[in-house]
C-alpha cells in the first residue's frame, strides 16, 4: 500500500476478517442468484411493474448491503474507499458494482415497448450506478464495469441516433470505441482512476479494438489507425513505462503489418522482406543504444 509516496507493508488479514469477507461475497452471490431465479419463475405471474419491482429490489438490496457495510454515510463510504486493499473496500465495491446490472435491467423492462430510448436509458442507469459506486469506493472491478457501461451507452446512442446506413453506423461505432480508449487513457493521465496503471492498459486496448473493428468496413483507415495506436503506445511506454501499453503496441504492430501486407501486396514477399529489414535494423539500434547506456557513466544502474 502506498501512503504519501512511501511503501508500507499491508498487514495480513485475520481469520475472522477473511471469513467475514468470504461470507459477504457468498451472501451477495446467493442473493443475486435467488433473486434471478425468483424473477424467472414468477415472470409470467407479474405484469411489467412487478418485473421492475423484482429486478429493482435485487439491485436495491445489493446497494443497501454495500452502504451498510461501508458505513452508510457518504463520508464513511469515501473513507472505506481510501483504506487501501482492505476487505471492506473490496466487498463494498463488489456489491455496488454488481448492483448496476439489475438496476439497468429494471430500467430496460420499465421503458421497453413504450420508449424508443430504452437501451440508452438502461445502459445509462447501469453506468451511473457503477460510476458513482466507483467514485465512492474504487476497485479494479468497478473500473472495468464502468468502462463496460460507457461502452454500452456509446453503442446505444449510435444505434439510436447514428446513420441508417449500416456501413456508416459500423464506422461510427468503431470510432466511438477508439475515442473512448483515448479518453480513458487521458483520464488515467490526470489520475482520475485509483488503478492508474490498469487504466492506461484499458484505454490502449479500447483504442486498438476500435481501430481493428474498422477492418471489415474501412480497411485502409483501419490500417492507418492501428498503426497510429501502435506508435502512440510505444511513445506512451517511453513516457510511463507501462507494460500493458507496451503489450498493446506490440499487438497492434503484429496485427497491422500482416494485414496491410496481405491486402496491398498479396503473395509478394518483397514487402515482408522490407519490414523485416526495418525490424532488424530497429532491434540493432536499440541494442546499441542500451549497450552504450549501460556502460556510460551518466546513467544510473538499472534504469
Amino acid at each position: 500500500m502506498t501512503t504519501n509516496g512511501s511503501t508500507q507493508d499491508i498487514p495480513p488479514l485475520s481469520g475472522r476478517v477473511r471469513w467475514a469477507e468470504g461470507g459477504g461475497y457468498f451472501g451477495a452471490a446467493l442473493t443475486a442468484a435467488a433473486g434471478l431465479e425468483l424473477v424467472g419463475q414468477s415472470w409470467d405471474s407479474f405484469d411489467r411493474s412487478g418485473h421492475v419491482a423484482l429486478l429493482g429490489g435485487i439491485g436495491l438490496t445489493l446497494l443497501v448491503a454495500g452502504a451498510v457495510i461501508g458505513g452508510v454515510t457518504i463520508a464513511g463510504l469515501r473513507a472505506v474507499g481510501h483504506t487501501g486493499s482492505s476487505a471492506r473496500r473490496r466487498l463494498v465495491s463488489t456489491l455496488f458494482t454488481f448492483a448496476s446490472v439489475p438496476v439497468a435491467a429494471a430500467v430496460a423492462v420499465f421503458m421497453v415497448g413504450e420508449h424508443s430510448g430504452a437501451a440508452i436509458a438502461a445502459s445509462g442507469a447501469g453506468l451511473a450506478v457503477a460510476g458513482i459506486g466507483y467514485a465512492l469506493v474504487p476497485s479494479l472491478l468497478g473500473q472495468l464495469v464502468t468502462w463496460l457501461g460507457a461502452y454500452a451507452v456509446l453503442s446505444s446512442v449510435i444505434d439510436k441516433t447514428g446513420s441508417d446506413d449500416y456501413h456508416v453506423q459500423a464506422v461510427q461505432g468503431a470510432l466511438a470505441i477508439l475515442v473512448l480508449g483515448v479518453v480513458w487513457a487521458g483520464l488515467a493521465r490526470v489520475k482520475v482512476f485509483a488503478e492508474t496503471y490498469t487504466a492506461y492498459g484499458v484505454g490502449a486496448a479500447s483504442a486498438l479494438n476500435g481501430a481493428q473493428t474498422l477492418l471489415s468496413d474501412e480497411r485502409t483507415w483501419s490500417y492507418a489507425l492501428t498503426a497510429l495506436v501502435a506508435v502512440a503506445c510505444f511513445a506512451g511506454f517511453g513516457a510511463a513505462r507501462n507494460w500493458l501499453v507496451l503489450a498493446t503496441g506490440m499487438l497492434a504492430t503484429l496485427l497491422v503489418v500482416p494485414e496491410a501486407l496481405a491486402d496491398w501486396t498479396g503473395s509478394d514477399v518483397g514487402g515482408a522482406v522490407g519490414f523485416l529489414i526495418v525490424g532488424v535494423a530497429t532491434l540493432a539500434a536499440s541494442s546499441l543504444g542500451l549497450g552504450r547506456r549501460r556502460h556510460g557513466p551518466r546513467y544510473p544502474v538499472g534504469v
